[in-house]
């Protein structure tokens, strides 16, 4: 019943039997809930449940969640607020059926639950598993954007020690026109930045780069749990885990190809350096946390500096302490030795350590400035993008627009929920006593939403708000004291316990049963045409083949970037002509073509 893609919402129009399949289950899942409600005599405890929460703080939290669940960005377009405005109501009649149903299930007796199972490893085993099958089977182990065609390129250049290889042959240029690759000065460039094609390269170089983001995952869950067992403790660590491993925004990440995964977990890991350090006297272990947080920098410019920054704050906060100035100058020392090398690069590619090769092509592609941080007329796409990007430039308007929706997808892809993924994210604001160092991670997540209400983009319309992704683990931290502030509220119950766990574990079994291979099939597999039809076509040794297929990158990846003898090259289909010319370019070769009746 929802649309999947750029803006998920209810469909205007329900024909055929599975929609009608779906509207039936809707009301028997109301039916059932109200029936088990009414026989199994728990009105009395509804009533206790809501004064102890309070009516206008329910009443509060339902509003929130009703207009978070849908972004205003898909009909602000053309104006469509009334639609807008009907799957509204639509919206909040799903929530409310959803809201009845958990709190059903908390007041029903929960079964007993085994307390000794390795939590975090499991869940780091299954966040790892989940991830390498979303990334074999959902994304078909392909690229799905440009950028993920371009950190392949790079990461094949750095596994053979090269920063550029030697641009394609002049007369072929359109032909191996890509975006985000660029011709210059005789060399073939990838204009992203070095930090995270450097890690894919141990990928290349094993020959499995589609696994290194699932690994990545299944030690971030670790890194996450270590972290939260030192600040929180084990319970809040435990569930914390589980919420990183069973979300399907967690593990589409860690099945694709992109680089926020790695990013996360240098965070992490820097972050357990520090403690580690401060507990263990060993100042040393700050310098390594630098160099990890550094290399967050390299990998993703605007993310380093938030995090960098923030994290020397709280080190200064604690600078009087025996050895406190000293770890603070050793981390600061590590930033500075890693997070260099970006300059360094940018030095090696341009000419200038302050020109990186992406803002150098995006000048030149959309004009001085376009992809620069804040206001202005002239940020931002030449034109506007197929409805996700508003307007021409950015403004407030725009920024907000985008907040919005970051927040909807957010809310939707981070657990998956009907309710909303967000809702004891919510039950822990609004009813629980958080300590300190959670209200730091609400406080971090407000930063990175404030920072990216500059950027133009929202980037929110593949693998989730991918720019928000370093807010998961304050969000699964955060959704953890949710599960002991649900627990709290309903200690007037027997075995309040299990009970919140018991539901908790309900929808997370949703999450990963039905919500991620829903998504990994209806908007991440046979994504924009990258399917395995090239690999599947048998094409090896010293072939051309001609691509007519709607991403060209889900080829063009498989090029060796040297375009060497011996190996197959990958070139647009541009028509006859075109085709000649580029046989010419590469004589002897067997021709072979891929056209969209082959992909099938």
């Amino acid at each position: 019943m929802t649309e999947p893609l750029w803006f998920p919402k209810i469909r205007s129009k329900f024909d055929g039997p599975m929609d009608m399949l779906a509207i039936a289950l809707i009301g028997l899942q109301a039916f059932v809930t109200v029936y088990v409600a009414w026989n199994g005599d728990l009105v009395r405890q509804f009533a206790a449940v809501i004064k102890r929460f309070g009516v206008l703080s329910l009443a509060v939290l339902f509003t929130v969640s009703v207009l978070i669940s849908l972004s205003p960005m898909g009909f602000a377009a053309d104006a469509r607020w009334l639609s807008y405005g009907v799957r509204l109501v639509l919206n909040a009649a799903l929530i409310a059926v959803d809201s009845l149903t958990i709190m059903v299930l908390l007041l029903l007796p929960a079964p007993s639950l085994a307390r000794r199972l390795p939590v975090i490893h499991l869940a780091a085993i299954f966040a790892f598993l989940g991830s390498a099958l979303f990334a074999y089977y959902g994304f078909d182990r392909l690229p799905h954007v440009e950028d993920e065609a371009v950190y392949i390129f790079q990461a094949k250049l750095y596994a053979e020690g090269q920063l550029v290889a030697p641009a394609p042959p002049e007369a072929l240029g359109e032909a191996f026109e890509y975006y985000l690759l660029e011709v210059r000065d005789g060399n073939w460039i990838g204009t992203l930045v070095p930090g995270w094609p450097a890690i894919l390269a141990i990928g290349i170089v094993l020959g499995v780069p589609w696994l290194v983001n699932p690994a990545l995952a299944g030690l971030s869950v670790l890194a996450a749990a270590s972290l939260a067992t030192r600040i929180w403790g084990s319970s809040i660590a435990r569930w914390a885990a589980c919420f990183l491993a069973l979300s399907p925004w967690f593990l589409a990440m860690g099945g694709s190809l992109m680089p926020h995964m790695s990013s996360l977990l240098l965070l992490l890991l820097s972050w357990n350096l520090l403690l580690w350090a401060r507990k263990s006297g060993l100042v040393w272990l700050a310098l390594l946390a630098g160099l990890a947080m550094g290399w967050v920098f390299v990998i993703r410019q605007l993310e380093g500096v938030i995090l960098g920054v923030l994290t020397g704050l709280w080190l200064l906060s604690y600078v009087r302490e025996t050895k406190g100035f000293l770890r603070g100058a050793l981390y600061a020392v590590g930033c500075v030795l890693t997070g260099s090398v970006y300059f360094l690069y940018n030095y090696a590619i341009t000419g200038n350590p302050l020109s990186a090769p992406l803002a150098r092509y995006i000048n030149d592609l959309w004009g001085p400035g376009a992809n620069n941080y804040g206001f202005g007329e002239n940020i931002g796409k030449p034109e506007v993008w197929a409805g996700l990007d508003l307007e021409l430039g950015h403004s407030p308007y725009e920024a907000i627009m985008n907040t919005a929706q970051n927040l909807a997808i957010l809310d939707m892809d981070l657990f998956g929920w009907g309710v909303g993924s967000l809702f004891l994210v919510w039950i822990a604001m609004f009813f629980g006593r958080l300590d300190r160092a959670a209200l730091s991670m609400i406080g971090l997540c407000l930063v990175i939403m404030l920072a990216m209400f500059f950027y133009w983009y929202s980037g929110s319309f593949y693998v989730g708000p991918r720019y928000w992704f370093m807010m998961i683990f304050p969000l699964a931290v955060i959704s953890a004291h949710g599960v002991m502030t649900l627990t709290q509220r309903l200690s007037f119950q027997d075995m309040s316990e299990q009970r919140v766990a018991a539901t908790v574990l309900v929808l997370l079994t949703f999450s990963v049963a039905v919500y991620a291979p829903w998504r990994a099939v209806e908007k991440y597999h046979g994504y924009a045409n990258a399917t395995d039809a090239v690999r599947s076509a048998g094409i090896e040794g010293n072939s051309l083949v001609f691509v007519d297929i709607a991403d060209y990158g889900s080829a063009l990846y498989l090029n060796d970037p040297f375009l060497r003898d011996g190996r197959p090259v990958y070139i647009r289909d541009l028509g006859p002509d075109a085709n000649a010319a580029a046989e010419a370019e590469f004589p002897g070769r067997r021709t072979i073509r891929i056209s969209p009746a082959s992909e099938d």
